[in-house]
């Protein structure tokens, strides 16, 4: 066990208000991974300032032998979130790479629904051109399916066939334009479920 000791970095004088947890300690990192696994449950991520003194060189560079022994692993590499997840935000990022949204015009789309069946209200959606080039995001921000239809403010595309790629699954949907600039595009979203759709 530790006696009471304040946490720092190794270049900077201890901050008083923060008490050092030992992070070579076994005990410790299990009980880091339990938390942050039922914080994933809630959240995509977690922002952990100062993370890099957790490393094993730094740590062991600022405790020295007071830490112990260091471990074989590295004590983030250990904390790895989802890894499904992490494949998603790549996913997501590359995406984003390959067309520039900061062009363009962003535009919030409404969105309608059924007297019987509000839900349409947890969907919040935008989208998004650029002379030809087209994207809409929508996302359900309930635990629960939602459907709804969300207003597409371009109408050029009456009578023609649209087709629209979810640029993140790869499934493609045809929809009629006189349908998206009349009722609007109709989804039918599970629980925290989304779409980045492309024109074709």
């Amino acid at each position: 066990m530790w006696p009471s000791i304040s946490g720092r970095d190794p270049c900077f004088p201890a901050w008083p208000d923060v008490l050092q947890l030992n992070a070579f300690d076994q005990g410790l990192r299990s009980a880091v991974v339990e938390t942050l696994s039922g914080i994933a449950g809630l959240c995509d991520g977690v922002r952990c300032d100062m993370a890099m003194l957790l490393m094993n060189p730094i740590f062991e560079r600022t405790w020295g032998s007071r830490a112990g022994t260091c471990p074989d692993t590295d004590y983030w590499p250990e904390e790895l979130p989802d890894l499904d997840l992490l494949a998603f935000y790549r996913q997501l990022l590359e995406t984003l790479r390959r067309v520039d949204l900061l062009d363009g015009s962003w535009q919030l789309c409404d969105r309608t629904g059924w007297p019987d069946n509000p839900g349409y209200l947890n969907l919040v959606s935008w989208c998004w051109r650029n002379g030809d080039t087209r994207r809409l995001t929508v996302v359900n921000l309930s635990d629960a399916p939602v459907q709804g239809r969300l207003k597409i403010p371009w109408d050029d595309q009456k009578g023609d066939v649209c087709h629209l790629r979810d640029v993140l699954t790869g499934a493609v949907y045809e929809r009629h334009g006189d349908e998206l600039c009349g009722e609007g595009l109709y989804v039918d979203l599970p629980a925290w479920g989304f779409h980045f759709l492309e024109w074709l």
